[in-house]
């Protein structure tokens, strides 16, 4: 922890750059699904996603020194790049 103070108080007082990457996969479909189930056990939803090898991915980049965000679109990604 004493390093990550040390590197934020260097990045607020300008003298070394700060950034965050982190990268999110989109999956292709939004249907919440509906059913019943019993309490407390899983509700499993079928799904008609075409799977993760066609999934979208997204890059989200934070510039901590210009308190900037920015998102970069990389696609239909297969499982070989991520």
């Amino acid at each position: 922890m004493e390093r990550l103070y040390e590197r934020l108080h260097q990045a607020a007082e300008e003298k070394k750059l700060l950034v965050y990457i982190d990268e999110a996969h989109v999956h292709q479909e939004a249907d919440l699904g509906y059913g019943w189930a019993v309490r407390g056990e899983p509700f499993w939803v079928g799904s008609s996603s075409p799977g993760l090898w066609r999934r979208v991915s997204f890059y989200g980049v934070y510039l901590f020194n210009e308190s900037q965000v920015t998102f970069q679109h990389s696609g239909i990604r297969s499982l070989e790049f991520t």
